[in-house]
């Protein structure tokens, strides 16, 4: 068939139908063949009895989107997008979702929208089939096409987190070289993410794709606040506590404590205790270092305080510089993949920032 009703529109998938006026977008190792339609049933189990659908296991991975974006799309909540196709229809000034010819099975791009489908219980989405020739065993084309196609305008935009979990999953492939110059090569020559990224965001993912160990895996765990803030509530402290804060290290958070708690905890004669944890950083060396810049920076703009105090004071004199008791590190978040530091974030146990640094 080459025309049906999709979400109210009639769609044509002839050569001079709906999308006549697109241009097919380029594909690593594939090329532009057809419009077709697929049906969206082949992704699914139907219950006889109450006529849900329920993704097939073999799919799962497939619509995870796996080394495409760290947002799976299994955890996203797509009820706005169907919605949106339910009172505007199917769009046709968009490229509709890609398929491999071989099967028209395989999605190359467009999961969300064929996701929508599924749930809508919309039985045909129009789909572009491409033809595609590379070895089954490797990922490389297929995951740069990939996290390239969700740069236009209907997808989630990939973030430079998934670009380096992409080139995670092609060291582990084998198909990167894990050096800076063969990093390059692959992100600008091949991927042109300079189409899309500042040099300075390019050179930030260049360095946490070599802050990855030999395998292409993380060596440091991210947790956003909210996951953070979970986490020590689960290990059975309080932070609606102006006495115990939780904070990110870097340089100007040791000023944002010390002004924000650390001060004004004093008039009344409290201390501020202090939980480190991480949400950017995978670079283990990098996190530890900045751990450590975090304490020096605070202890030395506390201790800078007598200086000042000093030199209007009149018949006083502070140690110089001074320590304040009225602080100190409550713990860190054990973020680092190690076998230990995995086994204390497992038991929501905070840790001391020589555990954190060594073990």
């Amino acid at each position: 068939m080459n025309t049906t009703k999709v979400f109210g529109n009639t769609i044509d998938i002839a050569e001079n139908g709906s999308f006549k006026n697109l241009t097919p977008p380029k594909q690593k190792n594939g090329k532009f063949v057809k419009f077709v339609f697929i049906d969206v049933t082949q992704y699914v189990n139907i219950h006889p009895t109450t006529g849900e659908w329920e993704m097939k296991p073999e799919y799962l991975k497939m619509f995870s989107n796996l080394g495409i974006r760290k947002e799976q799309n299994l955890n996203r909540k797509i009820d706005q997008f169907v919605h949106t196709l339910k009172v505007h229809g199917f769009k046709t000034n968009y490229f509709p979702p890609i398929v491999n010819e071989k099967d028209l099975t395989t999605i190359e791009d467009g999961r969300k929208r064929i996701l929508s489908h599924i749930q809508a219980k919309e039985r045909y989405c129009p789909a572009a089939a491409y033809r595609f020739v590379r070895e089954t065993n490797l990922q490389k084309s297929s995951l740069t096409n990939a996290f390239v196609s969700n740069f236009h305008d209907l997808s989630d935009p990939t973030d430079a987190e998934s670009i380096v979990e992409t080139c995670g999953l092609l060291i582990e492939n084998k198909e990167l070289v894990q050096e800076e110059m063969a990093i390059r090569d692959y992100l600008i020559d091949y991927a042109n993410i300079d189409k899309f990224f500042h040099t300075r965001l390019i050179n930030s993912i260049v360095a946490d794709v070599l802050a990855l160990d030999k395998h292409g895996k993380k060596q440091v765990l991210l947790l956003k606040r909210p996951e953070a803030e979970s986490y020590v509530s689960n290990a059975g402290l309080d932070l609606s506590s102006k006495e115990l804060v939780l904070f990110t290290p870097s340089q100007l958070n040791a000023y944002r404590v010390l002004c924000q708690y650390v001060g004004p905890n004093a008039r009344v004669g409290k201390k501020t205790e202090i939980v480190l944890y991480n949400q950017s950083i995978i670079d283990p060396i990098k996190l530890s270092d900045d751990v450590d810049m975090f304490i020096k920076e605070l202890t030395n703009v506390v201790g800078d305080t007598s200086f000042v105090i000093n030199y209007d004071a009149k018949g006083i004199k502070l140690q110089e510089p001074w320590v304040s008791t009225l602080w100190s590190i409550k713990g860190v978040i054990p973020q680092k993949i190690t076998t230990w530091q995995e086994l204390m974030f497992n038991s929501n146990c905070l840790i001391s920032v020589e555990d954190f640094q060594n073990k």
